[in-house]
């Protein structure tokens, strides 16, 4: 099942009203994507593998992170990324 549900087709997005992730997972929680600068080298691994789209790079290869409400807490972006410049941090 795709994020934005079962209807969901590209260049016609709709906004849920809560995020479910590929898996089934629905996230409740809300989650801080922390990005080392220092360390990320702009592959765009993380970007590729977000289930929920919420990291994209800029036209200069630094790592954005946008929609950080729509997180899941999956941590694929920090278990993907190669630099471990990418950290997922659950709020309170």
């Amino acid at each position: 099942m795709h994020p934005y549900g079962e209807n969901h087709q590209e260049g016609n997005r709709r906004e849920p009203e809560t995020i479910i992730g590929g898996d089934g997972f629905v996230s409740t929680k809300k989650y801080r994507v922390v990005v080392e600068e220092r360390f990320c080298k702009g592959c765009g691994i993380c970007v590729k593998f977000c289930p929920a789209g919420i990291l994209e790079l800029t036209a200069t290869g630094q790592l954005k992170v946008v929609n950080e409400d729509r997180c899941l807490g999956c941590k694929t972006c920090e278990i993907r990324c190669p630099d471990f410049a990418v950290i997922v941090e659950a709020m309170d």
